[in-house]
């Protein structure tokens, strides 16, 4: 797979001595003006090519239009503030602006009326300007993050910047994640979970061993159940530090026969530590609760791979198998950076302890990505 850096360097060369001429939509520039990540990082590199001369940016009046409308409403409570000087003022700067004209109006009527998936005019006539005005100005590059509009303009003239995630993904987990790379092994050694637990908590799938059990020992079981599963997990260990109190194992996983939410673990780990969220005091700094996360990619992308899935794109079964490998971070990250709270990511039979605090920033990144908030935040 290409890296970001190697996907972007080959839109930004030039082609027969002719600098790049690359439109934008509302969704990119706003991403890039607000600086929102990952989006600005990605197109960070557009807009540096454009400031040291390497490539031409160009927008709609319709894209001013609609950033100056979301610019007065966020702004309205700002009395005698114009929010119209500090922004035009940088796309004056960074972009040349192109009207609507009769050009402009042919193609995009033109892309309005061919794009018709179901035999239906789905594209937005705002979002049909936008496409027509680099249509009509036989842009190099179109960029957009929004994916109807984009299978509606050419492959090789649009660039989708969900096409960019996967290769973003990939550079930012699980590697960068990981507190160095030794594997923590798992023990088989005692008595570990039993296989039916009599003293199991339907509410919370809790179960309450009846003595101290190392967490290395229902590591061994947690790949067991995660293995016939084959859905991503989280076994919870509760635990206190000096081995002498009860463990209890709390079980977690993303499947449809689920008997409790992400959001009700959270609060029952958040309970047993005494954390308090606003203060960032653990109550009882004694214990301790283990999240130990059973996730596969390659398990979610033979998924993605099923004959009732034959129709999605490849580009969307790849960033719905990372959706699923990471769903798990996701769902758990206002517990990432609790000092009480240590990680192990599991995949393809191996244990390695994650750096929560940068785990952390990519659960906080990767939620934007896939507009997901995360549990009891």
């Amino acid at each position: 797979m290409p890296t970001l850096v190697d996907a972007t360097a080959d839109m930004l060369r030039m082609r027969d001595g002719v600098r790049p001429r690359i439109g934008l939509d509302t969704n990119c520039v706003r991403y890039y003006l607000a600086n929102e990540r990952p989006w600005a990082d990605w197109l960070e590199p557009f807009f540096e090519a454009a400031t040291s001369g390497k490539a031409e940016l160009f927008v709609s009046t319709v894209v001013v239009a609609e950033l100056l409308a979301g610019s007065y409403y966020a702004n309205r409570a700002h009395s005698g503030y114009d929010p119209e000087l500090d922004l035009l003022a940088i796309l004056d700067r960074h972009f040349q602006v192109v009207d609507v004209n009769a050009t402009v109006a042919k193609a995009a009527g033109r892309l309005r009326g061919s794009f018709l998936p179901g035999d239906k005019m789905v594209l937005k006539l705002p979002d049909a300007i936008v496409g027509g005005t680099s249509l009509a100005l036989d842009h190099s590059l179109f960029i957009t993050n929004d994916e109807r509009l984009a299978d509606a303009l050419p492959d090789d003239r649009c660039l989708f910047l969900g096409d960019l995630a996967p290769a973003w993904l990939a550079e930012q987990f699980p590697t960068p994640c990981l507190r160095g790379s030794a594997a923590v092994s798992p023990v088989q050694d005692g008595e570990g979970v039993p296989l039916w637990p009599a003293l199991a908590s339907p509410e919370l799938a809790s179960i309450k061993l009846g003595r101290a059990v190392p967490w290395q020992r229902v590591l061994h079981d947690g790949f067991i159940a995660a293995a016939i599963l084959g859905v991503p997990c989280v076994v919870a260990v509760l635990e206190v530090a000096d081995g002498t109190s009860e463990t209890e194992v709390i079980f977690w996983h993303d499947g449809p026969e689920a008997t409790q939410s992400a959001g009700r673990l959270v609060n029952r780990v958040s309970d047993y530590l005494g954390f308090e969220r606003r203060t960032q005091v653990i109550r009882y700094p004694e214990r301790q609760v283990r999240l130990l996360c059973f996730s596969s990619l390659q398990r979610q992308r033979e998924l993605q791979d099923r004959s009732d899935w034959a129709d999605k794109l490849p580009r969307k079964k790849e960033v719905d198998a990372w959706r699923a490998y990471v769903k798990p971070l996701i769902a758990f990250s206002s517990l990432l950076g609790i000092s009480n709270v240590p990680w192990i990511l599991c995949e393809q039979g191996i244990a390695r302890e994650l750096d929560t605090s940068a785990a952390g920033s990519f659960a906080q990144s990767v939620s934007k990505l896939f507009g997901e908030p995360d549990a009891g935040s």
